[in-house]
């Protein structure tokens, strides 16, 4: 197991650290966040606009946009588990060249399908389904170039740069399009996803850690199938995972309509609000790690759980742009703590040979909160917005007892070190 020890690291390295992070990493963690950072740039930038092209250039309806949308979320769900559990067979870095390879031929392919909406469609939903297994063989990398004591601070890393390709991507796009063509775009993002590729064949050592050839992976006893299945702590943080990332797709996609469309805030000054966000991550995620690091995962993901979901409850006795801004300076620092102690969690409590596995499930259900939260919080929504808001605050408060009883049981049961 390779450590985040930074004693070896030059010195220019742990000055870009501080640069771009906030704290200093270990240099062997470099590649795989620049990997980070150019896959979600990518896929955040393409994916970004998919909906738009599909409307203006394949003349796809909105309801045809919005199947594609949950279509997307259900089947990555799927296939980001499914990613997980093979790279515990074939290991990571085959994968990840083979999803972000394939994703990226299909997304340069995207311009010669637009005769046919379904087609179109279906091949979009087919390149994001066919890239998340490697987005969840690249997010078990930080754990195999990791121990239990740095492996949080290092997810932390991972969210900053998630979160700076996310806010890079989209403007991006928008720059290329400025030659109106939608074949350049997708281009584009294609010739970045093959460098992304290119990265990890020369980043990625064939005996990194948690590939097949690994003697400490290839020599473990393979454990018994379904195992995650009768794994019920997991399976108990799985539901508060999944109850965690319905508040944050909430706060990401149903919040910005209701804002624009209910609460009279003008489009323009929304997007000065969504980037409170971002730039609140960047800068102060991983010291918002170190500053918390004496303190118990359990009572982190407590408190961070509440900390996404009951803010919305000013929603009801500030229905408008002020009560939206205080929403998410609150959410945002919730979101800081919960990330990075949910994955490490789930890290910790798999066995050695399954990581993988165990990472996939993590980043089902997150895809599977994408389709199902605004399909949800929509509907309850026309029922009355203090309807909605009072649901995301009790769905908080199930994720945050949840969070708290996992992470409880996984100490006593000696499954993770003394900092749970």
């Amino acid at each position: 197991m390779l450590s985040t020890s930074v004693t070896s690291a030059p010195r220019w390295v742990d000055r870009l650290s501080r640069l771009v992070l906030g704290d200093v990493v270990s240099a062997s963690l470099w590649p795989i966040l620049i990997i980070t950072l150019l896959s979600t740039t990518v896929f955040s930038g393409v994916w970004g606009y998919v909906g738009v092209w599909a409307i203006t250039a394949v003349q796809a309806s909105p309801g045809d946009v919005g199947v594609m949308f949950l279509a997307y979320s259900v089947a990555s769900g799927i296939s980001g588990f499914g990613g997980g559990w093979l790279s515990d067979r074939v290991g990571r870095r085959s994968v990840m060249i083979v999803g972000w390879g394939v994703a990226s031929v299909l997304i340069a392919v995207l311009p010669l399908a637009r005769s046919s909406v379904w087609l179109a469609l279906s091949l979009a939903v087919l390149a994001m389904v066919i890239g998340a297994p490697a987005t969840s063989a690249c997010a078990t990398v930080i754990s195999d170039l990791t121990d239990e004591g740095t492996r949080e601070q290092a997810y932390a890393a991972t969210r900053v740069m998630f979160n700076i390709g996310s806010v890079l991507g989209p403007p991006l796009a928008a720059i290329v399009l400025i030659a109106r063509s939608w074949t350049l775009l997708f281009v584009a993002g294609s010739a970045v996803g093959l460098i992304t590729v290119a990265l990890v064949l020369m980043t990625l050592p064939r005996d990194h850690p948690g590939d097949r050839t690994a003697p400490e992976v290839a020599a473990a006893p393979r454990p018994e199938r379904f195992v995650i299945l009768r794994d019920r702590p997991f399976l108990l943080l799985l539901l508060s995972t999944l109850l965690g990332w319905f508040i944050y797709v909430a706060f990401s996609y149903v919040l910005p309509v209701v804002a624009v469309a209910d609460y009279h805030t003008d489009p323009v000054a929304w997007g000065f609000i969504a980037a409170i966000n971002p730039i609140i991550v960047v800068l102060f995620q991983m010291r918002t790690s170190r500053w918390t690091a004496g303190f118990s995962q359990s009572g982190k993901l407590f408190s961070a759980s509440l900390l996404m979901g009951m803010p919305f409850l000013l929603l009801v006795v500030l229905p408008n742009a002020w009560g939206v801004v205080l929403l998410t300076l609150l959410f945002v620092v919730g979101e800081m703590l919960w990330a990075p102690v949910s994955q490490s969690l789930s890290v910790s409590m798999a066995p050695g040979s399954m990581r993988g596995s165990y990472m996939g499930a993590f980043r089902g259900v997150s895809q599977v909160a994408m389709g199902l939260a605004p399909f949800v919080v929509l509907r309850v929504y026309e029922l009355g917005d203090d309807i909605a808001w009072v649901l995301l605050a009790v769905v908080s408060v199930l994720a945050a007892v949840g969070g708290w009883a996992a992470a409880a049981v996984a100490k006593r049961t000696g499954r993770v070190g003394q900092q749970t």
